[in-house]
């Protein structure tokens, strides 16, 4: 099987992927190449969201590159501990890079992605029930995620705080909806 690789940041300067257990021989041999080795650079800090906190620690290491991965040059490391409900948490995620920064850039970078992915991608695979769409076609499968999408934007642009909410609206004023299409500024609707 083809082995798949997903891009967190690529920029004019290179690029931050999560190396996950698909990479298995890569994983070892930079796990095994830190053993003992002080991080050139540390990072901690702390948020609080949907009623936890939780604290953050990254690392970052210079690494050499495999034959396969020219031009990898740090590896990263995430820790987030907190309490999610009575249950703690303590989990650790590793990212390769190309480049070369602090651990206070790749913390930013992989913040800045989870963000995309909390407010984007779980919204349209939970809420909008993306991922259990029995369309099979790949035209009309395309067309389907794009009108998903269309109809997230304009309840976003509407304002609206739930997508949930904001649907349920929707569904039930069509004079709303229509506002948001008309040529005027989305922003000038009021729609919650």
């Amino acid at each position: 099987p083809k082995k798949t690789v997903e891009l967190i940041v690529k920029n004019n300067h290179g690029y931050v992927i999560p190396l996950k257990g698909n990479q298995k021989r890569l994983r070892e041999h930079l796990l095994e190449s830190i053993k003992g080795r002080k991080a050139q650079s540390t990072h901690s800090y702390k948020q609080k969201s949907h009623g936890r906190d939780v604290s953050y620690r990254v690392k970052v290491w210079s690494v050499s590159p495999l034959e396969e991965w020219a031009g990898l040059g740090s590896l990263i490391s995430r820790q987030r501990k907190g309490i999610r409900g009575k249950k703690e948490f303590d989990t650790q995620s590793y990212y390769i890079s190309s480049e070369n920064a602090s651990a206070y850039m790749f913390g930013k970078w992989i913040q800045g992605h989870r963000q995309i992915e909390n407010n984007l991608h779980w919204v349209k695979d939970v809420i909008l029930e993306e991922d259990s769409c029995q369309i099979t076609k790949p035209h009309s499968a395309l067309v389907m995620g794009i009108l998903r999408s269309i109809g997230l934007n304009l309840l976003r642009l509407a304002g609206v705080s739930s997508v949930t909410e904001g649907m349920m609206k929707m569904c039930t004023g069509v004079e709303g909806l229509m506002g948001l299409m008309s040529p005027s500024s989305p922003s000038d609707k009021v729609f919650v």
